[in-house]
């Protein structure tokens, strides 16, 4: 696979898949991965998100736990002592892929390999537990929305059962909680 040249290709294929139709939208403000070790956006901009529909992933402890133990599997299989950051970006994107089963998310040409090395990292998390496993597909634009919003889609019923009720965290709360339960359930010590 070509990066570069096949962004320009995936982004005409993409297009047509903006609004997947028999996908909900996701909109996950990723305050647990990118604001542990830095500064928070501002309430203000917080609130605005959160009533735009965005999910606090902080309110989603399920996402830190599937990173660690993604991360965990990776440095268990390696010899030596872990990094100072346990869980990389493409770990927390693989957790979110396999939680929120989301089919279709928005990505840059710079974010364009995170998301190939998270579908990597879920497909070996599926061999591993037997599960079956359908990668995360790209819609790449110009500007994916800033550095604190994953913008995606989940063909989940589930989750788009928890997102059309008034409380969509504490919804999408116990789904993360059951579909991690049923995922760690599969996993041989």
């Amino acid at each position: 696979m070509n990066e570069v040249s096949d962004a320009a290709q995936i982004a005409r294929q993409s297009w047509s898949l903006l609004c997947p139709c028999d996908a909900v939208p996701v909109r996950v403000l990723t305050d647990g991965e990118r604001y542990a070790n830095h500064p928070a956006p501002d309430a203000a901009w917080m609130a605005a998100a959160r009533r735009d529909g965005g999910v606090l992933e902080s309110r989603l402890p399920q996402l830190r736990a599937m990173a660690m133990l993604l991360a965990a599997q990776r440095w268990r299989e390696r010899s030596g002592e872990t990094s100072a950051r346990l869980a990389d970006a493409a770990d927390w994107l693989a957790a979110r892929i396999l939680l929120l089963g989301l089919s279709h998310v928005l990505v840059t040409a710079e974010s364009f390999s995170l998301l190939d090395l998270a579908n990597r990292r879920c497909r070996a998390w599926s061999e591993q537990t037997g599960q079956p496993f359908a990668p995360a597909l790209p819609i790449l634009v110009a500007d994916a929305g800033g550095e604190s919003c994953l913008q995606a889609w989940s063909r989940s019923a589930e989750v788009a059962l928890a997102l059309a009720g008034g409380r969509a965290e504490a919804a999408l709360t116990r789904h993360c909680e059951q579909r991690l339960q049923a995922l760690l359930a599969r996993v041989s010590c």
